[in-house]
């Protein structure tokens, strides 16, 4: 949502929360992973399939040409494997069972800020990641 959107709620609904659904976390995450991807492309020769391959499920339906793609992007060390491994593990805590194993699968983050901390630097616009380096 935007900034202003939650402002104008929390003037209107002071005692609104704020509620994030998982089809719209699952819309950030897969935007951002085309972002670094078509960023990656512009300096890298990447193969035409891998567009479609990593907004797929990895273990859904996929072309011989999406496989191979996907295939060679795992054995890579670019930016866009590292944000559609992060992609793919968002997938595994959300087909947790219960809410106790789906934190379970977070623990490596030492708390809920942490996390949420790292969702926003995945999601964070790509040229602010190149400004650091």
């Amino acid at each position: 949502m935007s900034p202003a959107f939650i402002a104008a709620i929390g003037e209107t609904f002071p005692n609104a929360a704020v509620t994030v659904d998982w089809f719209h976390v699952v819309q950030l995450f897969t935007m951002a992973l085309d972002e670094v991807r078509r960023a990656e492309a512009r300096n890298n020769k990447l193969p035409k399939a891998l567009r479609w391959a990593i907004l797929k499920k990895s273990d859904g339906k996929m072309t011989e040409a999406q496989a191979e793609a996907l295939a060679e992007l795992e054995a890579s060390d670019l930016l866009t494997a590292i944000a559609w491994r992060l992609k793919e593990k968002l997938r595994w805590v959300r087909k947790a069972d219960t809410v106790q194993a789906a934190r379970a699968r977070v623990r490596g983050y030492r708390n809920v800020q942490t996390f949420i901390t790292m969702i926003y630097l995945i999601i964070a616009p790509l040229g602010d990641l190149f400004k650091s380096t």
